[in-house]
């Protein structure tokens, strides 16, 4: 399985490289990191943190998972599923409603 896990969480992406070992796995530190990833790459399973960079939910969406999901709601051919996994709730909420009508979208805070 190809799987993009967006998170600048170094303890969060270490988890993750542990976990999912056996599958094909691309790290994105950054919006435009993933979006460029998804822009060259399909993806079976997509997981996005919403604050990136240090930042906590601002209204702008630059670089945060929100500025992603936007982009997967463009895209032709969307990811099949998209996890949702950040803590900022609101950030969460506003991705989920993003992609509620592109993609199996599913929300899993971290570690939860």
């Amino acid at each position: 399985m190809k799987i993009l896990f967006l998170d600048d969480s170094h303890e969060r992406i270490n988890i993750v490289k542990k976990r999912w070992d056996k599958h094909e796995l691309s790290i994105a530190e950054t919006s435009q990191e993933a979006i460029t990833l998804l822009s060259n790459f399909k993806f079976d399973l997509v997981s996005l943190d919403h604050d990136l960079g240090g930042e906590v939910y601002v209204k702008s969406g630059k670089n945060t998972g929100y500025e992603v999901a936007q982009f997967i709601a463009k895209m032709k051919t969307p990811p099949p599923i998209v996890i949702v996994h950040s803590w900022n709730s609101v950030g969460a909420k506003n991705m989920m409603d993003e992609l509620e009508n592109v993609t199996q979208t599913d929300y899993q805070p971290f570690g939860k």
